[in-house]
């Protein structure tokens, strides 16, 4: 079936504006089978679905806070976190959202097969809120060798971490890369990293300068994280362009670049940064 991207322009006003008539302007075209119907539909329920369960929390949250207030005069003792794993969501909407992305994937469409690995992963619309990792890991390879650079970074994450299947930095390494060369931030950041650790490199090797071009890619990006380890990079000397030689002025413009761009962590380096400067090394960095 054939439809219109005007359509899907007016649904997604309606979505917005009468969420309500939206979906169901979705059902009828998900009813016929139509895989981009079917996959905004599933994003229509799932997103529901996650805006009333965060409401029920803050509900619940302020309930018990107010209740504790009342029960007591004393300050209530301070509870230590729980390290819970938690269950996905128990929601019809999030079933049906999980069987809709399941649908538009046998449509070809190339997002709804990192959602089913997602909701698999977080056990959203599973019975009991029940994760299944080892398939999510398989939804995610799918997704990743048909060129989804976000499931291509997952998987990276999850080689690495061995969760859902076998650990390899090796081929985390591999789907690293692949997630780098197609753009994402986080990725680069991550593959610098590896190359810095020689996690997953030919005999467990560092490769400084591989590190630095990555970490500089994602900076670039504007990634703060990547400006602190590309300015401590050069200001240690490792892989940079003078031959192994510390480059404190770049160092700094890095440093100064992640405190713009809102990193608390940054003033504190940039403190040492100065203790390393000549004079003349100072004044040049404005």
């Amino acid at each position: 079936m054939t439809i219109s991207p005007s359509i899907f322009v007016f649904l997604h006003i309606r979505l917005k504006v009468d969420p309500e008539v939206g979906v169901a302007h979705l059902e009828k075209l998900a009813a016929t089978g139509h895989a981009f119907s079917q996959y905004s539909l599933a994003q229509a329920l799932l997103n529901a679905a996650r805006q009333d369960a965060a409401a029920s929390a803050q509900d619940a949250s302020a309930d018990s806070a107010l209740e504790s207030k009342l029960s007591s005069s004393e300050p209530p003792p301070v509870e230590i976190e729980k390290k819970m794993d938690p269950v996905g969501l128990v929601d019809a909407r999030a079933k049906r959202a999980l069987e809709l992305f399941q649908k538009a994937t046998k449509g070809g469409v190339l997002p709804a097969i990192h959602n089913v690995a997602n909701m698999l992963a977080n056990g959203d619309g599973r019975e009991n809120g029940a994760k299944d990792e080892v398939k999510a890991r398989k939804w995610y390879e799918a997704a990743a060798e048909l060129g989804d650079p976000l499931a291509m970074f997952t998987l990276s994450t999850w080689w690495a971490s061995g969760r859902g299947g076998p650990e390899d930095e090796a081929v985390a390494l591999k789907w690293c890369q692949d997630a780098a060369r197609a753009g994402l931030p986080r990725a680069q950041f991550n593959l610098g990293g590896a190359y810095l650790a020689g996690k997953g490199t030919p005999n467990g090797e560092p490769n400084y300068a591989s590190a630095r071009e990555w970490f500089q890619l994602a900076a670039e990006q504007g990634m703060p994280e990547a400006c602190i380890n590309l300015g401590e990079m050069y200001r240690m000397g490792l892989g940079t362009p003078q031959g192994g030689q510390p480059d404190y002025a770049s160092a700094r413009r890095w440093h100064e670049r992640a405190k713009a761009l809102g990193n608390d962590f940054a003033a504190e380096i940039l403190e040492d940064d100065r203790n390393f400067m000549d004079d003349d090394e100072a004044a040049s960095v404005k």
